[in-house]
């Protein structure tokens, strides 16, 4: 996955994009401190076989495919990975659109988990958690980020 315009996510353009997720998934760890963290948050944050997803999009990708951020990578199944897979897209057009995370001082367009936790899921109405993963703050929601 190459992004052209890191600033603005302009163009996301994809070689090779499902056998890279698969890959993430089936490596599943991130080295973080000395520690091995098999989490699918952190491997998605694991720039070696998936470049260009930060904790922002890995969060919000999670959480449109419905995956736990927990659960580890290398269980991931082909209709998870897919799943994932689409959620990346999505949560990359979101934040093109959105021209990066803020725009003069505002959000342009709310995120789905991130940033909000104690608030209402969009989609469960459950409160949005957060969990402490690799020394960053993980947002999503126990209601629907099941599997």
């Amino acid at each position: 996955l190459v992004i052209a315009d890191v600033d603005v996510f302009a163009a996301v353009l994809a070689q090779g994009e499902a056998e890279a997720l698969a890959g993430a998934a089936q490596a599943g760890r991130d080295q973080v401190g000395g520690l091995l963290a098999p989490q699918a948050l952190l491997a998605l944050l694991d720039q070696r076989p998936l470049a260009g997803l930060g904790n922002i999009y890995a969060a919000e990708a999670l959480w449109r495919a419905g995956i736990d951020p927990r659960m580890p990578a290398k269980r991931l199944d082909r209709q998870q990975t897919a799943r994932l897979l689409r959620g990346i897209r999505a949560a990359l057009r979101d934040g093109e659109r959105r021209a990066g995370r803020y725009r003069t001082g505002t959000r342009t367009a709310p995120f789905k988990v991130y940033d909000r936790a104690g608030r209402s899921c969009t989609r469960c109405g459950e409160a949005i958690a957060t969990l402490t993963q690799g020394g960053r703050t993980t947002y999503w929601c126990p209601g629907c980020q099941r599997g």
